[in-house]
């Protein structure tokens, strides 16, 4: 029988969201109106001082305290933002070293549901994507890390966004595997919260052979046909285990996985992508190939999903 801490935290999902003051990191903040309808929803904001980037002419304890103390009061700015404009109690905390290695080890804790990282590829936490610290994290944390990329939200400022509408419609790609499937939790986490419609989509990627100037399909259209009503299938089952509130649909295309999933994705007004990492050598190449990266530049934040 469970233990009292562990029967408080199931009730729980607590969410941490890091920032380094940029007005970038904090497109992550227009979410949390939406995220605080989960179930046992708690926020804590951290920034990271860290010691490598100190080039003050204070000493380095000086120099690292005064950092360490403005940090702490952009936090707390950001704290009573939320509460007044959100009604939102928020947790601050300031973490030291590394930023990587030191949010690492703040989620190792075991006390974290849900990472949320905001990426745009250029300076400072903006950098976080797949390569640097936003890769680490995603494959060194051990919960679910929702990834906000350079277009899923509007502007940079979260307070002049607003609170961005609920996560109304969710794509879950599968691919036949376990590794896929382990995404389904999560993703009824979500649909049930926010009255989700959700989207089951396979692609079979059709791969084509060749000596660099003649390319031959390895797949006959028999078997392509095949391949399609054995994927419908699939789907048409994973729709049923889902059983979301909003309803779910189904569709079996084919083509590159990347290009069609992220095409599917715009077509289709997809505000929330779920996908599964294996937590080996980058984001879900196991079963899904390196879709997860493409999908990080669309106009939806994708829900990362660890792998057990």
């Amino acid at each position: 029988m469970p233990g009292r801490k562990e029967r408080e935290h199931a009730l729980a999902y607590n969410v941490l969201i890091p920032l380094d003051g940029s007005r970038l990191s904090e497109r992550s903040l227009a979410f949390v109106p939406s995220l605080s309808r989960l179930e046992g929803f708690g926020l804590t904001l951290v920034s990271v001082v860290n010691p490598e980037e100190d080039v003050s002419m204070l000493g380095h304890a000086e120099a690292s305290d005064r950092e360490a103390n403005v940090l702490q009061t952009y936090l707390h700015e950001i704290a009573a933002d939320m509460l007044k404009h959100h009604n939102l109690q928020v947790a601050t905390e300031v973490l030291r070293g590394n930023p990587a290695e030191a949010i690492l080890a703040r989620l190792a804790s075991g006390t974290t549901d849900l990472l949320v990282i905001s990426t745009h590829g250029r300076s400072g936490i903006a950098r976080w994507r797949i390569g640097s610290v936003a890769d680490k994290l995603i494959r060194g944390a051990g919960c679910e890390t929702l990834v906000v990329g350079p277009h899923a939200a509007d502007t940079e400022g979260w307070l002049e966004a607003g609170a961005v509408q609920p996560f109304k419609k969710i794509l879950l790609p599968v691919d036949g595997s376990e590794l896929a499937e382990q995404a389904l939790a999560a993703t009824q986490r979500f649909a049930k919260a926010f009255g989700s419609e959700v989207h089951v989509v396979r692609v079979i990627n059709v791969t084509s052979y060749g000596d660099g100037l003649m390319m031959e399909s390895v797949y006959t259209p028999q078997l392509i046909d095949t391949l399609q009503e054995a994927a419908e299938e699939y789907v048409s089952g994973m729709a049923k285990r889902l059983g979301a509130p909003g309803g779910v649909s189904t569709k079996v295309l084919v083509g590159s996985p990347a290009m069609t999933l992220e095409q599917y994705a715009e077509v289709n007004s997809v505000d929330l992508v779920v996908m599964t990492t294996h937590g080996r050598g980058g984001v879900a190449r196991a079963a899904l190939g390196s879709v997860t990266d493409r999908m990080l530049g669309g106009s939806a934040p994708v829900l990362v999903v660890r792998a057990k």
